[in-house]
C-alpha cells in the first residue's frame, strides 16, 4: 500500500514535473509563437506604411476599420480621419451614384474586388481615380467579417492610356502618313493615310519590312538613322512609287521616341503628301517666272500696297525710279515725298480700296532725283481677305510726262501759229496750200482759210524769177529766206520778208513746206525811226554824242588830209538849273529847244550842231581860218542867246552862256582830246563870270590837272584825319560878351601845308565829299562845344556850315540828331548856317526840313544874305532866326556908299520882321562904329579875333567885355 502510495506519489510527481515541464514548454513555445507574431506584425505594418498603395479594411458593412497612413499622402485625410466612413463617402457624388449598386452586389455576394475603377476626391477637391483591389475575410463561424485590400493611385497612368488612346487614334485618323519602327528601322505600325499614300490594301502589309528602303531615294532614306543620333529628328523630302507605278512626294519628320529617362525606344516618321502641292508649286515657279518676265519686260512702275499706304511690293522700274529701298515705305513719302497721306476722294489706290472697283487717275511723282513726272495710274485688287475685304491693291502708272509735255507743246504750237501776228503758211511737198494762219489771212486780205487750202503756195508772189530761187533753195538746202513782192486778193502790192523751211520729221524726212512772213515795209519804217533814235536828240531833233563821234571821226581824217584847220565850241547854258527847278523841267525842255533853234540858225554849210547832254551842246566848225573863226562864231552864239527872252508859256527867261573852244589841230588831234579841252576851257569861263568865251590854254590844262589831284588827296585826307577845326567867336555888342563860336575847318595837308577852305570846299562840294566832311565838322565841333558849356558863364552858341548837298540829304534831321545824341549837346545851341540858294531850290521840301530842325530846337541863320536870289519872300516863309550881313557888304564900308545903303536897308529889314543879325567880316572900327549905329548887335571878324583853335576858345572868353573897343587884331 505504501509502496504504491509511494508509487502513486513518485507517479503524480513525475506527472506532475511532467506536466510542469510540458506546460513550461507550451509556454516557452507559446512565447516563441508571440514574439513570432509580434515580429511578423511589426513587418506588416512596415510593409503596410511604406507601399506606395494605400492599405485599407471595411467591416461587413462596408464602413473602414483600418487605413494605412499613405491614405493622407494620396486623398489629404489622416487615417483616424476615415474611419467609420465608406468608400462612397470619399469619391464624387456622380461617380457614387454609379458605383453603390455594383459596391453593394460586390459585398453581398462576398465577391472579391479586382481592378475597380473609382474616381475619389481630394481633401482640396481634386480628383484621384482608384484602382481598388480586395478579399472578402471571415469570422471563425465563417460569417463575412469585411474586406481588406489596396487602392492604387492610377491618375496618371489613366490619362497616359487616355493620351495614348487618342494618339493611337489620331494616328488611325490622321490625314498624314504615320510609321513607327524599332531602332533597327523595321516597321511596327502604320496607319491607313500611310497605306492609302503607297495604295497598298492593308497597312499591316508594311510590318517587319525596312522603313528606310520603302522609298525611291534610297540613299538619302539610309542617311536618316545615322541624322537622328545627333539631333533625334530629320527633316526633308523622301518620294516613293505607287504600287500602280505613279510617283509622289512627301514631307517627312522623323523623331527618336524616348521614355521619361530619355532613352529610345522606337523610331516615328511622320509623312504629308506633297505631290500636289510640288505640282503647284512648279506650276507656281513657272507662273511666277513668267510673271517676272512679264514685269520685267514692262517698262512702267508697278507697286503693291497694303491699306496703311505702306508699299509691299516693287517691280525693278519701280525701284530704277524711287529707290531700291522703296518696299516697306509709305506710298506717299516714297512716290509723293510728302509727310501726310493723299486725300482719299483723289487717289485711285485709296477709290480702289473702298470699293474694289478698277481705278485711273493722274498723279504727279517725285523720283529719287527730286525729278517730276507725271504718270496715268491704274489701281487694281490685288488681294482680299477672307470676309472679301481688299487687302492689297496693285497700282500700274505710266509715264505721261513727255507726252503730255508734247501734246501741251504740240496744242501750244498750233496756238501761237494760230494766235501769231507773223503771217504763217504751209504746204505739202508738192506746192499745195495746207494751212494759214490768221495774220496771213489779214495780210493777203482773204477772211477764211478755207480760200487758200489747196491753192498754189506761190500764188502770191509777183516776180517768177523770186519763186524760181526759192524752189531751187527749199530743194537744195531746205531754207531760203529774203524778200519779195507779194499781191493781195484786192491786188496791192505789199514788201514782204520771207524765211521758208522743209519741216522734217524725227527721221530727218520731209513732211511740208513752211512759210513766215513779215511787212518790211514797217520794218524799214521802224529802222529808221530806230537809226534816228540811235542818233539823234529827241528833245532837240539835233545830232546826239554818238553821231557827233562819228561824224567828228571822219571830219577830222578830212581835216588831216587836207591840212586844214577845225574848232570844237563847247556851250553850257548859264544857270538853267535854276529854270528846272523853278519853272519844272517841262519849260526847261522848252527853252532848250528854243537854244537848239537859234544855234542852228548860227550854222555854216559843214558845220555840225549836236545835243552833248543836258544844257550843253556842241559845235564843229570845219575847215576854218583860225581863231578868227572860232571868236565870230562864239560872239554870234552869245548874241543868240542873249539878246532876247524866252518865252516859256507866259514865263520871260532870259540867259546867256559860257564856251569853251579848242582848235584842232593846236590843242588835240582826236576827238577825245578836243572835247575833253573844249569842256575845260567852258569850266573855266563859266568860274570868271560867264556869258562868255574861253580858248582852251596849257593853264587850263595844268589847274584841271592840280584839281584833280586835289581831288585825290582830299578823298585820302578824310581817311588819314587831315582835318582840324577853328572857331570864329561871335560878340554881343551890347554887352561885349562872347555868345557863341563858328566853326570853321582847315586842312593840313602833308606835302602841300595848310590848304586854303576856298581851294578845297568847291571841290568837296562838286564831288559829293562835302557830305561826309560837314558830318565829321558837325560831330568835332558838337563834341568840343559840350566842353565849352561846362564853365562858369552863360551858353555859347556853336555855328555849322551847312552845304546844299547835305542839306538835300533825305536823313538830314535824323544824322543830326544822331550826333547831338552822341555828343550830348543842347540842340538850342546848335545853329545850323544855311545860305539862300539852298531854300530857292525846293521850297516845299526845305520848309519840310527846316520845321522839321526848328521843332527839335535848332536854329537856322541866312549865311551871306543878299548874294543869292532877290526874292525874300522865303523870309516870311521860312522859320529863320538869324540873318549873317555877307562880308561882301562889309568889306567897303565906309568906303561904298551902295554897301552901306545895303546894309542899313538888311538891318532894318531884319529887326522889322523880328529877326536877329550878326555881321560877319568886321576888321575895322569904322565898321564896328557904322554897325552899332544901324543896330546891329552881334558881330564877327578879324578886328575881334581871328578863328581860334578848341583849347584858346575858353581863354578868349574869359577877357573883359570892353576888348569889342581895343584895336584891331594882328
Amino acid at each position: 500500500m505504501l509502496d504504491n502510495l509511494i508509487f502513486l506519489s513518485l507517479l503524480m510527481v513525475s506527472i506532475f514535473a511532467l506536466v510542469v515541464v510540458l506546460f513550461g514548454i507550451i509556454l516557452h513555445k507559446k512565447s516563441e509563437a508571440f514574439k513570432a507574431l509580434r515580429k511578423s506584425e511589426q513587418r506588416f505594418r512596415c510593409l503596410v506604411e511604406t507601399a506606395s498603395d494605400w492599405i485599407w479594411e471595411i467591416d461587413a458593412a462596408g464602413r473602414y476599420t483600418f487605413a494605412s497612413s499613405r491614405v493622407q499622402d494620396l486623398l489629404g485625410y489622416a487615417p483616424q480621419e476615415i474611419l467609420g466612413k465608406t468608400p462612397l463617402d470619399l469619391m464624387d457624388p456622380i461617380e457614387a451614384g454609379h458605383i453603390e449598386e455594383k459596391f453593394k452586389n460586390i459585398i453581398k455576394n462576398q465577391q472579391p474586388l479586382y481592378l475597380l475603377k473609382t474616381i475619389n476626391l481630394h481633401r482640396d477637391g481634386r480628383q484621384v481615380v482608384f484602382e481598388s483591389n480586395g478579399l472578402p475575410f471571415f469570422d471563425k463561424h465563417g460569417k463575412l467579417a469585411g474586406y481588406r485590400g489596396v487602392d492604387r493611385d492610377i491618375s496618371e497612368r489613366d490619362k497616359m492610356l487616355d493620351a495614348l488612346h487618342l494618339a493611337l487614334h489620331s494616328f488611325d485618323s490622321s490625314s498624314s502618313g504615320i510609321i513607327m519602327a524599332d531602332l533597327s528601322g523595321k516597321v511596327t505600325y502604320a496607319n491607313e493615310a500611310f497605306q492609302s499614300m503607297w495604295g497598298e490594301a492593308s497597312p499591316y502589309e508594311f510590318i517587319g519590312k525596312p522603313a528606310f528602303g520603302l522609298w525611291e531615294n534610297a540613299q538619302q532614306a539610309q542617311a536618316i538613322l545615322p541624322a537622328l543620333s545627333d539631333g533625334g529628328t530629320w527633316s526633308g523630302e523622301l518620294s516613293g512609287v505607287r504600287s500602280d507605278g505613279s510617283r509622289f512626294a512627301t514631307q517627312t519628320s522623323v523623331f527618336l521616341v524616348g521614355n521619361q529617362q530619355d532613352k529610345p525606344l522606337s523610331l516615328m516618321g511622320v509623312y504629308i503628301d506633297i505631290s500636289d502641292r510640288k505640282e503647284a508649286e512648279q506650276g507656281l515657279r513657272e507662273s511666277k517666272d513668267m510673271l517676272n518676265a512679264i514685269l520685267k519686260s514692262i517698262s512702267d512702275p508697278i507697286l503693291m500696297m497694303d491699306r496703311s499706304h505702306r508699299i509691299l511690293w516693287a517691280n525693278d522700274t519701280a525701284k530704277g525710279f524711287f529707290g531700291e529701298d522703296l518696299v516697306g515705305k509709305k506710298c506717299y513719302q516714297a512716290i509723293h515725298r510728302h509727310n501726310l497721306p493723299c486725300s482719299p476722294s483723289l487717289c485711285s489706290t485709296l477709290l480702289c480700296f473702298q470699293d474694289g472697283a478698277l481705278r485711273e487717275d493722274e498723279q504727279v511723282w517725285i523720283d529719287s532725283d527730286g525729278d517730276k513726272h507725271l504718270f496715268h495710274c491704274t489701281a487694281n485688287v490685288a488681294l482680299r481677305d477672307c470676309d472679301g475685304r481688299v487687302t492689297a491693291v496693285l497700282k500700274t502708272a505710266r509715264d505721261v510726262t513727255i507726252e503730255k509735255q508734247t501734246q501741251k507743246e504740240l496744242h501750244l504750237s498750233k496756238y501761237a501759229l494760230d494766235s501769231s501776228l507773223s503771217p504763217i503758211i504751209m504746204s505739202d511737198l508738192q506746192g499745195r496750200t495746207t494751212y494759214a494762219n490768221k495774220a496771213f489771212l489779214d495780210i493777203i486780205g482773204h477772211s477764211s482759210e478755207q480760200d487758200v487750202l489747196g491753192s498754189d503756195v506761190f500764188a502770191i508772189h509777183v516776180d517768177p524769177s523770186t519763186v524760181a530761187v526759192v524752189r531751187q533753195a527749199l530743194q537744195d538746202e531746205g531754207a531760203w529766206r529774203g524778200e519779195l513782192l507779194a499781191k493781195t486778193k484786192h491786188g496791192a502790192m505789199i514788201d514782204l520778208e520771207l524765211l521758208s523751211n522743209i519741216v522734217k520729221n524725227p527721221a530727218g524726212e520731209p513732211l511740208a513746206r513752211m512759210g513766215s512772213f513779215l511787212d518790211i515795209s514797217e520794218k524799214k519804217k521802224s529802222e529808221q525811226e530806230i537809226r534816228r533814235l540811235a542818233y539823234f536828240d529827241s528833245l532837240t531833233g539835233l545830232p546826239n554824242r554818238t553821231l557827233l563821234m562819228e561824224n567828228m571821226k571822219q571830219a577830222l581824217g578830212n581835216a588831216e588830209r587836207a591840212g586844214k584847220s577845225m574848232a570844237v565850241l563847247w556851250i553850257d547854258l548859264d544857270n538853267f538849273k535854276q529854270v528846272n527847278d523853278t519853272l519844272g523841267h517841262a519849260k526847261g525842255d522848252q527853252m532848250l529847244q528854243q537854244v537848239a533853234q537859234r544855234l542852228g540858225s548860227a550854222l555854216r554849210k559843214g558845220d555840225i550842231l549836236a545835243r552833248w547832254g543836258g544844257d550843253e551842246f556842241v559845235l564843229l566848225l570845219t575847215d576854218i581860218k583860225g581863231e578868227s573863226t572860232a571868236v565870230t562864231v562864239a560872239c554870234k552864239i552869245a548874241e543868240l542867246l542873249t539878246e532876247q527872252s524866252y518865252d516859256l508859256d507866259g514865263s520871260e527867261v532870259f540867259s546867256s552862256a559860257s564856251l569853251g573852244i579848242a582848235l584842232f589841230p593846236q590843242h588835240g588831234a582826236d576827238s577825245e582830246t578836243l572835247l575833253k579841252h573844249a569842256d575845260t576851257a567852258m569850266y573855266e569861263a563859266k568860274k570868271d563870270g560867264r556869258n562868255d568865251y574861253l580858248f582852251f590854254s596849257e593853264r587850263m590844262h595844268q589847274k584841271a590837272i592840280e584839281r584833280h589831284n586835289l581831288e585825290g588827296c582830299l578823298r585820302r585826307a578824310m581817311g588819314n584825319g587831315e582835318f582840324f577845326l577853328v572857331y570864329q567867336p561871335q560878340l554881343d555888342l551890347l554887352t561885349g560878351e562872347t555868345v557863341g563860336m563858328e566853326a570853321l575847318v582847315r586842312w593840313q595837308a602833308p606835302g602841300r601845308g595848310l590848304v586854303s577852305p576856298a581851294e578845297f570846299i568847291p571841290v568837296a562840294e562838286d564831288t559829293g565829299l562835302i557830305r561826309p566832311l560837314g558830318e565829321w565838322i558837325l560831330r568835332t565841333a558838337c563834341r568840343e562845344a559840350v566842353a565849352w558849356q561846362r564853365w562858369d558863364r552863360g551858353p555859347l552858341r556853336l555855328a555849322v556850315n551847312l552845304s546844299a548837298r547835305q542839306f538835300r540829304q533825305p536823313d538830314l534831321v535824323e544824322r543830326i540828331e544822331a550826333v547831338l545824341q552822341e555828343t550830348g549837346l543842347n540842340p538850342c545851341l546848335l545853329e545850323l548856317e544855311i545860305t539862300e540858294s539852298v531854300f530857292m531850290e525846293n521850297m516845299d521840301a526845305a520848309i519840310e526840313v527846316l520845321v522839321d530842325l526848328k521843332a527839335r530846337g535848332i536854329q537856322i541863320a541866312i549865311d551871306d544874305f543878299g548874294t543869292g536870289y532877290s526874292s525874300l519872300s522865303y523870309l516870311k516863309n521860312f522859320p529863320i532866326d538869324r540873318i549873317k550881313i555877307a562880308q561882301e557888304f562889309v568889306r567897303d564900308i565906309p568906303a561904298d556908299p551902295n554897301d552901306m545903303a545895303i546894309v542899313s536897308a538888311t538891318i532894318a529889314m531884319a529887326l522889322s520882321l523880328g529877326l536877329k543879325l550878326i555881321a560877319e567880316g568886321v576888321e575895322t572900327i569904322e565898321q564896328l562904329e557904322f554897325l552899332q549905329q544901324q543896330g546891329c548887335q552881334e558881330m564877327q571878324g578879324y578886328y575881334f579875333s581871328r578863328p581860334l583853335p578848341a583849347d584858346q576858345v575858353a581863354k578868349f572868353c574869359r577877357q573883359k567885355a570892353n576888348r569889342i573897343m581895343v584895336s584891331p587884331a594882328n
